[in-house]
């Protein structure tokens, strides 16, 4: 059985499948992709942001250069700058439909994820009911009424080994 989200889609009741085989192949792909140079906190707040007008304006320095070489010193190496414009074009795109997937993974979330908390919700009022006339639920409702928050030194999810048991909300 399917059912439909707001823009009319149709997501397959279950999926959990898919969505692990998905994690798995963008790790595999983060693997694949040797070139990444992830950076420490403290390098972060050092190097300049670079964005799409950052890697325009090189392109058209380049071009400039490309003009004009009498400007340019004989020991400026003019084909790796135009190595790493390409290489910064290339990964600005990358990057841009990496920000397409992750809002369209946030957007499934919202979806999904709140469907799921409103038949938790349910769920909790029913075995709160319950609880008042069975004593056997009131531990069960008295658990469930608290959220269970994640701490910085507590792994996410997505951080920790498939089958591990971990807190949920």
């Amino acid at each position: 059985m399917k059912n439909k989200n707001t823009n009319g889609k149709v997501i397959p009741k279950r999926v959990a499948e898919d969505i692990l085989a998905a994690r798995l192949a963008v790790g595999a792909l983060r693997e694949q992709m040797t070139f990444l140079r992830p950076l420490m906190p403290m390098e972060r707040r050092h190097i300049k942001k670079v964005g799409a007008a950052v890697v325009r304006a090189a392109r058209q320095r380049l071009e400039v250069a490309r003009d004009i070489p009498e400007v340019i010193p004989s020991s400026f190496d003019l084909p790796l700058f135009e190595q790493e414009v390409l290489n910064a074009e290339s990964l600005i795109s990358c990057a841009a439909a990496v920000k397409r997937l992750h809002r369209d993974l946030q957007d499934t979330l919202l979806v999904i994820g709140s469907r799921a908390s409103r038949r938790g919700a349910e769920v909790y009022g029913r075995i709160k009911a319950a609880s008042l006339t069975g004593a056997h639920l009131h531990h069960a409702a008295a658990q469930l009424r608290t959220r269970r928050r994640w701490s910085r030194k507590t792994a996410a999810p997505e951080d920790r080994p498939p089958g591990t048991d971990v807190p949920t909300d």
